[in-house]
C-alpha cells in the first residue's frame, strides 16, 4: 500500500473524491469513500509560461488549500494520479505518493 496524497483547491475537492471513489479509492472493508482531508497553505509564484487557475504570473500567491489522503495499492496509484490529474483544475497538480509499512503485532 502507498499513501496517494493530493493538494486541491476547496471547490474542486467534491469532484475529485468522487472521481477516486468510482474507480474504487477509499474501499476498506465494510466502508467506501474513506479520505483525509485538511486545510494547508500554499504558497507559489507562477512563472511566465504559467497558466495559473489561480494567482496571477509573476505574483507570490498564498491561499488555504485541502489536502486529500487516501490508503491506494502500490499497483494502482499511477491509474489513480491520471483519474485525478482529468478533474484537477491545476496546471501542475500537487500529487504525493509514500510507500506506506504496517508493523506486525
Amino acid at each position: 500500500m502507498v499513501k496517494l496524497i493530493i493538494y486541491t483547491p476547496p471547490e474542486a475537492e467534491e469532484r475529485i473524491l468522487r472521481a477516486l471513489a468510482n474507480v474504487g479509492v477509499g474501499t476498506s472493508g465494510n466502508y467506501e469513500c474513506w479520505a483525509i482531508g485538511f486545510d494547508v497553505t500554499e504558497q507559489f509564484r507562477p512563472t511566465s509560461k504559467a497558466q495559473p487557475f489561480e494567482g496571477s504570473v509573476g505574483a507570490l500567491s498564498r491561499q488555504t488549500n485541502r489536502r486529500l489522503e487516501f490508503h491506494v495499492p502500490q499497483s494502482k496509484y499511477l491509474e489513480y494520479i491520471e483519474v485525478v490529474r482529468e478533474v484537477h483544475p491545476y496546471e501542475t497538480p500537487a500529487i504525493e505518493v509514500i510507500p506506506l509499512l504496517y508493523p506486525t503485532l
